[in-house]
This record gives structure tokens, sequence and C-alpha cells, in this order.
């Protein structure tokens, strides 16, 4: 079985999240994130083809409440 990126992982993440996308950022925003709405509906769609590793790092702990650390 192939591996997921940290991109894959945090799209299905977010795609499988019980929270819905307003909800999600509502609480991104309440922490003071800068990630937009807009950024995280095309996100969770497939259209940021590259997006910032800083956003997908902070979504991802977010969603997992688990922070990355070097192996």
């Amino acid at each position: 079985m192939e591996e997921q990126t940290l991109m894959e992982l945090t799209r299905q993440l977010l795609r499988e999240s019980d929270r819905t996308l307003p909800e999600i950022y509502a609480e991104l925003h309440s922490k003071g994130s800068t990630i937009t709405y807009f950024w995280l509906r095309k996100f969770s769609s497939g259209n940021v083809s590259n997006p910032s590793v800083n956003r997908v790092e902070e979504l991802y702990r977010h969603l997992t409440g688990k922070s990355l650390t070097a192996a």
C-alpha cells in the first residue's frame, strides 16, 4: 500500500470530519489562523495543487490535535 503524503492525509481528514467547513474555519479563525474559508474550500475539493506546507501543517494539527515531530 502506498503511503499518503501529508497533503493527501490532511485533505482526507478534512473531508471525513464530522464538522462542516464553516465550523472548521470558525474554529481556526478563533485561534488566530490566517487560513481563509476560500482556501479551505479549494483545498478540500482538490483545487489547490501546491498548497503552503505551513497551512497544511496547521490544518493537520487542528484536525488531529497532534503536532508533527521529526522522526
